[in-house]
Order: C-alpha cells, then structure tokens, then sequence
C-alpha cells in the first residue's frame, strides 16, 4: 500500500528513552544571602482607617522585591439580632445557660459567612502605584477584580485569594453541594469555599446577652492591580526598587463579607415571618452587620540575591489596561424581563484592543452583605464593528455559550443561561459576562489587537432578570489592551506595543493549540489568553513583527536571554537561544526539547538584533 511519501516512525516506550551518564548534572538548588517579609504598615494615621485613602510613601528596598505584594487586612464585624434556635427548654427542664444559647448561635451561623469572591481585592476602589517617582499606575481594582475572576483559570485565581470560588447561583443556599459559603470541614476541596475554616485566619464568638455574633477576619490576597505580576505563574521581581509609592482607596469594608440571610415574606410563608439562612433572634428587627475595628497592612517581601546571578538590566513586565467604551446605561426591570441594551457607536483609538467585555451586572450597594455577585442573563446581540454590521446575529444561547468559552469565560452553562439549579431548589443561575476576541472577527487579516488603526464599534445587546425581585441592571462595554511596563537602568515605564499592517503582512505565522474550545463544564480557562499574558500577544497575527517592533521603542534595544521576559516570549512558541539549521535540538546539560511544535535551546542566550530578525522574518 502507498504511504504518498509519507515518512515512517517506530514508536518506542518514553521510559526507554534512559539518560546516558554524559547527560545528567548533579544539582542543587540557589539560596538568597537576606530575605524580608515582615508586614509594612501604611503611613501614619492609616493603619486604622475605614473610609477614604491610605498610603504606604517612600518605601525603600534593597535587592529584589515581589512583584505580588499581599493585602493583609484585619477586620472584626460585629453581626446583630443573630438567633439561637432554641425556643422555649423542655417542660421541667432548666433554663438554657449562656452556653447553651452561644452554642445554638454559632450553629446557626455556621456555613453562612464567608468572604465575597475575590473579596480583599473588593475593599480597594482604586489602587495607585509609583516605582522609582515614575508617573503612577492606577488601576479599578474591584471592578477589573471581579471581572478577571469571571475569565481566568479557576486554580489560577486559588493563588491570588483564598475567596476564590464562584457564586453560580443568584441566591445562598446552605443545602446546596457548591454552597460557596460552607465550613472548611465541609467540602472535600478547600477550593471550592470562601467559608470559615478555609483558606483564611478567623475568629468567631458568640455574646448571648446582646445577641451579636463577632468575626475577625485575617485574610491574604494578592492586590490586583498594575504593575504587579499577580496573573504571572512565575512572577519577576523588581529590581533596584529605591522607591515605592502606592495608594488604596477604600470602598465599604463591608463589602469583603457575604451572609446567608434572606428574609421570608409573611404572605408567602403563610402569615408566619421567618428567615432563609441566619435565623434573627427578634423578627421585627432586621439582622445588620457593622465594621468595629481594623486594622491595614501589606508583606511586601525582598531579598537579596545570590552573587551567583547578575543583576538584569532590563526587564519587561505585563499590565494590561482595561478602559470603558462609548455609553453607559441602566434599565430597571421586573422579574422575568428583558432589555436591550444600546452601545451607540463608537470609535477606539490608539490601536485595536484585544478583546471586549459585555457587562450587565445587577446592582449591589457596598453594604449589601447578602448578596451574591450576580449578571443579568444574556441574551442574543449584534456587534457591528466599521461596516460590518451585525456579528454573532441569530446565534443559539450554547452557541453564545462556546464562543464565550473560546474568549475566556470561566463559569457553566447553566449559570451562564440562568438555569435553576435544581428542579426542587429553583436557585437560578447568576449570569455572567460576554467576552468577545477581535481576532476571532470576520474582519479580515489587519482588524487584530494591536494593529495601530482607528475601529469603529456598537451594537444591540439583550438581558434579562433571571430574580424573583425587580432589580437594576447597569450595562457597561470594556475594552482591553495589551500593555507593559519596562525596567530599564534603574527606570520604570509604560508603554502600549502597537504595529502596523505592513507588519502584519510580513509576518511569520506559528501555530497554537486552541485549547480552550477544548475546555471541560467549567468552561474557558484562558489564563494567559483572556488577559493579555505575553503568549497572548505572540500568538496573534503579526506578534513576531510586534516584538521586533519593542526593540524599537524607546529604551528598548536588546533583548537578553531565555529568563527575560522577551526571551520566555519567544521561547513559548519554539524559539530561544540561538537559530540551528539541520533541525536537530541542542544539548546544554541534557535533552533539547520541543515547545509550540519548534526546536530551542534549554538555557539563557543573548539574541542579537540580527538574531531576533532570523526568528521573526524570512
């Protein structure tokens, strides 16, 4: 039988692929001569602070410092009108002793308090951040928080915050399996709870005279704002930081904390007033929760490095920027109702984002402890983008789906739909986000993110209110950059990577694995994708004219090797070190390896100007 020409391969067992004895180093692993970790406080007056903006100024390091600081808040609530459902003792039996009243009190709390997702990074409105006096870096923190929570890797976002796990349902329920407030004791997978006894210090006590419940919570979380690496698996640290400056803003201290309690209409329960979740020891008196003391501060670690390793002179870090687009708007709607949302159109600017992010959320005040993160439900939509009208026009709510899933999107379908999570509980689903790829446009080959071009864009979105209440939903559109900040002789800066179409057009192409259409019922785990991480941009059409093009930037001119931030760019797609001919791997200590379908060199090499255009041009 013809094989066409087709070569042939006997496939041999990997474990008889032994290591010959010339190939294997003995090795040890590198130590630091100091490290520092011991938490920093804010300036004076703002260790104590519950509204307004707190500082930490003129910060100096010596060494390396972690580019993921962690916000180490530590606040007590204090929760009023807590029942103990004990009623009336037995006939002839003693009165119920304060033990017994504070035992009956915590176990009506139990699996009903838990942080909000993301819930640290919740108590910071905005974050501003100076390295070395360079102009600061301001970032929405809440709100891009919670919108990268619903995009990313679900494990991803267990390392940056121990409130990790989704609210999929519009309403707690401490029946449910993925109820996310539940007990750590309760859940085989600590992942899959931001209850008490997870992944978080706390305190509990009960005061049966006054009826209160008081929590302290010590949690730790990476702050999710630029410039730092929080998205990175492996982080770099910043060097020679002489300086740091960085602002919080407070929103509600409130707003880290989620309850189960929902009161029960007195018509739909019979007459009788009760409550779903925490039962209240008087029901004509409403169960509050306020702030009673708290305290801020942040570990920040540093460490001097081994003598054995050189000081970088430039390294390049991500920090993509997230940015309204065109209109706002908010509707009021019943439940069970529709609306569609209008985006007039619009023009972006200053090149062509990598993605937008559909919103409508429905509204939560601060203080509202009570309720979960919800979105209305999607609906269908049309995107017109320059004079291409109606993209994605007609789709079916699992087509929606897929596509959302292929841009990023974490959670299920059924949250997504709004579907109840059960026939007998009828919780529904919480919605969620559209997220829309401009490379996966039928826009042509020069309609991609970071073509420096001018887009027009706008569109007919439909939402409904999937609550049992009337609610108002506010709609907003975000785009997303691709952005980095660069280190260079002792500087920090900004910078926004833009190319052009003749770029584009001479461009090599590399192939990718599409790995999130492939994703399992939790949907898309696009971590690198869906925010901008540097593969994200090496990927796409024209990324190889892209890199080039940041040697061209202003104090960019050479690229180091493999351990950099460019090398590790070039090296995720099969190329690092330098070129081979014959296509056969290189040793260094042991066996080359295929990364992304090409062959490259294990170990850090210089790439010269000359080198970088044999990989990035023919």
């Amino acid at each position: 039988m013809s094989t066409y020409g087709m070569s042939t391969s006997i496939i041999a067992p990997a474990s008889l692929n032994w290591m010959p004895l010339k190939d294997a180093s003995i090795g040890t692993k590198m130590s630091y001569k100091s490290i520092k970790n011991k938490p920093i406080v804010p300036a004076s007056g703002g260790e104590k602070m519950q509204a307004g903006t707190i500082r930490w100024e003129s910060i100096g390091f010596t060494g390396r410092v972690s580019s993921t600081p962690r916000y180490t808040p530590k606040i007590e609530y204090t929760i009023e009108n807590v029942g103990d459902g004990l009623g009336a003792p037995p006939a002839g039996a003693p009165a119920w002793t304060d033990d017994d009243r504070a035992r009956g009190m915590l176990l009506n709390v139990a699996g009903k308090i838990g942080l909000r997702r993301v819930g640290v990074n919740c108590l910071i409105q905005r974050a501003s951040v100076s390295l070395n006096g360079a102009p600061a870096i301001t970032t929405e923190v809440a709100r891009d928080a919670e919108l990268y929570a619903q995009t990313c890797n679900p494990e991803d976002l267990a390392v940056i915050t121990p409130a990790s796990a989704p609210d999929e349902y519009c309403y707690f329920d401490s029946a449910v399996t993925n109820n996310p407030l539940k007990d750590g004791g309760d859940t085989p997978n600590i992942l899959q709870t931001r209850g008490l006894g997870g992944r978080y210090e706390y305190a509990l006590e009960a005061f049966p005279a006054t009826h209160e419940v008081v929590l302290t919570v010590k949690p730790s979380a990476m702050i999710m704002a630029n410039p730092f690496q929080f998205r990175e698996k492996t982080p770099t640290p910043f060097p020679s930081l002489q300086k740091f400056e960085m602002a919080l803003t407070l929103n509600n201290l409130l707003s880290m904390i989620n309850l189960h309690h929902k009161r029960i209409d007195p018509a739909a329960a019979g007459g009788a007033i009760g409550d779903d979740g925490i039962k209240r020891h008087l029901a004509t008196a409403p169960l509050t929760v306020k702030v009673t003391d708290v305290s801020h501060s942040i570990i920040m670690e540093s460490f001097e490095e081994s003598e054995l390793l050189e000081t970088p002179g430039e390294v390049l870090y991500n920090c993509p920027e997230v940015e309204t687009v065109g209109n706002s708007d908010s509707k009021l709607l019943a439940p069970g109702a529709s609306h569609e949302f209008v985006l007039n159109e619009t023009r972006i600017l200053r090149g062509i984002p990598t993605r937008l992010l559909v919103v409508a959320r429905h509204r939560r005040a601060d203080s509202d402890v009570f309720a979960p993160t919800r979105y209305a439900v999607p609906g269908d939509f049309e995107l017109d983008v320059n004079n291409t009208p109606r993209l994605f026009s007609g789709m079916k709510a699992t087509q929606r789906y897929e596509e959302n899933v292929k841009a990023g999107y974490n959670g299920s379908f059924s949250t997504y739909a709004g579907l109840k999570a059960s026939v007998s509980r009828g919780n529904p689903g919480s919605g969620g986000i559209t997220c829309i790829e401009f490379n996966a446009l039928p826009l042509g080959s020069f309609v991609v993110p970071n073509v420096l071009d001018n887009v027009d864009v706008g569109g007919r979105f439909w939402f409904t209110n999937q609550l049992d209440v009337s609610s108002t939903i506010d709609f907003t559109v975000y785009q997303v950059f691709d952005n980095f900040m660069l280190f260079k002789d002792g500087d920090y800066s900004v910078f926004r990577p833009t190319i052009s179409k003749e770029d584009v057009a001479k461009a090599k192409v590399v192939f990718a694995d599409d790995e999130a259409s492939r994703n399992s019922v939790r949907g898309g785990s696009w971590y690198g994708d869906m925010w901008n991480t540097f593969r994200r941009f090496i990927n796409s059409k024209g990324a190889r004219a892209g890199i080039r093009s940041f040697r061209n930037v202003p104090m960019v001119s050479s690229f180091v090797g493999d351990r950099t931030m460019p090398g590790r760019m070039l090296k995720s797609v099969g190329y690092g070190g330098k070129k081979k001919t014959g296509g056969k791997a290189t040793k260094v200590g042991g066996k080359g390896s295929r990364v992304g379908g090409a062959l490259h060199r294990v170990g850090g090499s210089r790439a010269s100007p000359e080198d970088l255009d044999g990989f990035l041009f023919e």
